[in-house]
C-alpha cells in the first residue's frame, strides 16, 4: 500500500474515532435523531442522484433522437435534389404517368322518390302524439324529434337508384 493510502486511512480513521466518541455521550434521544438525520440526508442524496442521472438520460435521448430527425431530413432532402438532377440529366420530367381511363358505364339509372306519408300524428317508438312544433318542424325541414324519447324522424323523400 502506498503512503498517500495509509495516510488517507489513517485520517478517515482519526476523525471517525472522533465522532464515535462524540456520538456515544449524547443523550438515547439525540442519538436516534443523529440517526434519523443521517439516513434521511442518505435517501435524499439518493433521490437526488437518481434524478440527476434521469435527467442526463432525457437529455441524451432527446439529443439523440433530434439528431436523428435533423439527419433524416437532411438525407431526405439530398436526395430529393439529386432526384431532381439525375431526371433533368436523363430528359425525364416529373409528370406522373398517365393512368388508363376508366370505363365509362353505359347504363342509365333512373332515381325514383319515395314519399313518406304527409301526415304523421304520433311516434312510432313510444306511441306519444306529437305537439304542433313537432308538427311544424316536421313540415318545414322534414325532421323532429319526438318530445318523449328522442326518436328522429324524418319525412324527406328517399331517393333510390334503380
Amino acid at each position: 500500500m502506498s503512503y498517500a493510502a495509509t495516510d488517507a486511512l489513517e485520517w478517515i480513521e482519526h476523525y471517525w474515532t472522533q465522532f464515535a466518541d462524540w456520538f456515544l455521550t449524547q443523550p438515547l434521544f439525540a442519538q436516534i435523531l443523529i440517526i434519523v438525520g443521517i439516513v434521511a440526508i442518505i435517501v435524499l442524496a439518493a433521490i437526488l442522484v437518481y434524478y440527476i442521472v434521469k435527467g442526463v438520460a432525457y437529455l441524451l435521448y432527446y439529443l439523440a433522437k433530434g439528431l436523428y430527425h435533423l439527419f433524416k431530413a437532411i438525407i431526405l432532402a439530398f436526395t430529393k435534389l439529386f432526384k431532381a438532377i439525375y431526371k433533368s440529366i436523363q430528359g425525364r420530367s416529373d409528370q406522373p404517368v398517365p393512368s388508363y381511363q376508366q370505363p365509362q358505364n353505359n347504363t342509365k339509372s333512373t332515381v325514383v322518390s319515395v314519399k313518406t306519408p304527409e301526415e304523421i300524428s304520433f311516434c312510432y317508438e313510444c306511441g306519444k302524439f306529437y305537439s304542433d312544433n313537432v308538427k311544424n318542424l316536421l313540415h318545414s325541414k322534414g325532421s323532429a324529434f319526438c318530445e318523449q324519447c328522442g326518436k328522429n324522424l324524418t319525412t324527406n323523400p328517399i331517393k333510390v337508384k334503380i
